[in-house]
């Protein structure tokens, strides 16, 4: 016994010492998984309908759901809500070490449907980027709305990519899908599991970074404010049907640094990154030059390997970090809104000489043959008296950067 007390002694300071560095924390949320009510507008002004995840009962499904925030070492508890008349749903949490009863399949576990509610648990041992889901008739739902990202932070929620990792002084996340209109207004809203639907081609026609194409994308939570010399972590995910490629500007230093919620053995060093369906990677960007353009993401079919759409994310890099402040991006206004017969596209710097304004119905078919144009100053002066009613967007292009405003005309009553 004597020889046996003090290795049992040092198990047990060990064991208390580990519990201790790896204390772990309860995060809760709520997911309300909804396919009964919902829609989207899209940039063009069209509203579709979606599934979705919402964070409350009032509140109405978005694309993409909530992000959900938990630091390495936590245990992430989703109570899931099913509020959906006709049909069934779970969550899969993507990525995530997830045994069998909490993994969503419901060949494998369960599925939930009107009026049921479960919880879902995980530890979230490794930080990195991560994925949830529905996984009932998933190729349907997914494509409806129904997805959302998971981000595992370090243990102590600091700034390194994981614990240990490389530190950098901003993050950004951008989940990539698409939306096919046919099938997303044309699939009827049944029960998946009990009948049978028949889903159109794929043909996406609106290509989406959380949530948002064109002029959408100039939003805070996608655009990237920089400055030179910042460390930016960007972390992206795919959860559509095409496969992306993301093209950076030489100057940024792009550096893929993580994968699938693993840091890589070594980092690579590319100004392009390319994902599929599912994937998520971690890319820390480190300009050297001031920029003032946007990113593409191209979307490519994995049947034919062509580029069907390119999405342009808005990207400023101003002066140096700690040193001088972001200058804001400019903006085009547009007054009144809605119009009539005038209206004025005023935009908030100084525009090039060349600069021109060209403008869209709400099809993108170019219509300035129904307007007279001049231009005043660093606005631009519209008239017309033949064009129908309806939504209308103004493009202007003024030193590589392509302003967008959008504005409503309405005939005299």
């Amino acid at each position: 016994m004597r020889k046996i007390k003090p290795i049992f002694f040092l198990v047990a300071v060990l064991f208390v010492s580990l519990s201790s560095a790896f204390a772990q924390h309860k995060v809760t949320c709520k997911i309300y998984l909804r396919s009964n009510v919902g829609t989207i507008q899209l940039w063009d002004g069209v509203v579709t309908r979606i599934f979705g995840f919402a964070p409350m009962l009032s509140a109405s499904p978005t694309i993409p759901g909530p992000t959900l925030f938990v630091n390495e070492g936590d245990t992430l508890v989703v109570h899931a809500y099913s509020i959906s008349q006709n049909d069934h749903h779970s969550i899969h949490l993507h990525g995530l070490d997830a045994d069998t009863q909490n993994d969503g399949d419901p060949s494998t576990s369960f599925m939930l449907s009107h009026g049921q509610d479960t919880t879902y648990t995980v530890i979230c041992s490794h930080a990195g980027t991560y994925l949830y889901h529905c996984h009932v008739a998933d190729v349907v739902h997914v494509q409806m709305g129904m997805y959302g990202m998971v981000i595992v932070r370090p243990a102590d929620g600091g700034k390194t990519a994981w614990t240990g990792g490389p530190a950098y002084d901003q993050a950004k996340h951008w989940l990539t899908s698409e939306i096919d209109r046919s099938w997303h207004d044309g699939i009827p809203v049944e029960d998946t599991i009990t009948h049978t639907i028949a889903i159109p081609p794929y043909r996406p026609d609106y290509f989406l970074v959380n949530g948002h194409s064109h002029q959408q994308l100039d939003e805070d939570s996608t655009r990237i404010n920089g400055a030179v010399g910042e460390r930016i972590y960007l972390r992206v995910a795919n959860i559509g049907f095409f496969d992306n490629r993301i093209i950076f500007p030489s100057s940024f230093h792009a550096r893929i640094i993580d994968s699938d919620g693993r840091p890589l053995p070594m980092a690579v060093d590319a100004d392009t990154l390319e994902t599929s369906p599912g994937e998520r990677y971690g890319i820390m960007l480190t300009p050297d030059a001031e920029f003032n353009g946007s990113i593409p993401v191209h979307y490519i079919s994995m049947n034919t390997d062509s580029v069907w759409g390119v999405e342009e994310v808005p990207c400023l890099i101003s002066g140096y970090f700690g040193v001088a402040e972001i200058k804001p991006r400019p903006k085009l206004s547009v007054q009144p809104n809605p119009f009539s017969d005038r209206i004025m596209v005023q935009c908030t710097s100084v525009l090039d000489p060349a600069a021109r304004v060209i403008v869209r119905d709400i099809l993108g078919r170019e219509v300035n043959a129904a307007f007279t144009c001049f231009r005043n100053g660093d606005a631009f002066v519209l008239e017309t008296k033949a064009v129908a009613t309806g939504t209308y967007f103004f493009e202007v292009w003024s030193g590589g950067q392509r302003l967008i405003a959008k504005a409503v005309h309405r005939a005299h009553e």
